[in-house]
């Protein structure tokens, strides 16, 4: 429960800086499953929107979300949510990971449910199908993808990397953007070139 409830603290702030700046934020929960799975549930809690895709080859999902097989996922190109969670503890797959990316709205939510980073069997055998090379059998594949993945994250920006039993998720928050000059206050532009060009063609 007090993780729960500390974890419930860090998300909403996390939300109200991706809100606030507009920006979308990734969370990736690394450990079991069924951890995961609540602390998602609890994120989904905790955002404004109402729009929540579920991406997994596995059951169960929650009630209220659009739910996908990592076949399908694809299909949400084009679409908008306020909230991808993605479950990669069936699949892990880079391609689902940018299609699901690209569908969230400015302060919305991605939240990928990974194995702990310890467990590199775990990782090998959800990518193997992925990135084995064609003529070339699963088990060559090995735990360099999963070193090169914790390596490429360590110290992104709007990205928080919580690991079970972690007392604080490691998060390096992005640069704020400037604000707005009251004059150009104007939704779809920040400065005066903007405004006129966004003039021009209403």
């Amino acid at each position: 429960m007090d993780e729960m409830l500390d974890a419930s603290a860090w998300i909403s702030a996390l939300l109200a800086e991706a809100s606030s700046e507009g920006q979308r934020r990734a969370v990736l929960l690394c450990g079991s499953r069924q951890w995961g799975m609540h602390l998602a549930h609890e994120a989904i809690r905790l955002l404004p929107g109402e729009t929540h895709t579920f991406i997994s080859d596995r059951e169960p999902p929650w009630e209220g979300s659009q739910t996908l097989a990592h076949h399908h996922a694809r299909s949400i190109l084009g679409s908008e949510s306020d909230c991808v969670v993605l479950d990669c503890h069936a699949r892990f797959d880079p391609d689902v990971i940018g299609a699901a990316t690209g569908t969230i709205r400015g302060g919305g939510l991605l939240i990928l449910l990974l194995p702990p980073w310890e467990d590199r069997d775990a990782w090998c055998k959800n990518y193997a199908s992925r990135l084995a090379v064609e003529g070339f059998p699963e088990t060559l594949v090995t735990h360099h993808f999963i070193d090169w993945f914790r390596r490429a994250i360590d110290g992104l920006k709007g990205i928080a990397v919580y690991g079970e039993g972690q007392g604080e998720p490691t998060y390096y928050p992005p640069v704020s953007r400037p604000q707005r000059d009251p004059v150009y206050d104007h939704p779809s532009a920040r400065t005066p070139d903007q405004a006129e060009a966004v003039a021009l063609i209403q």
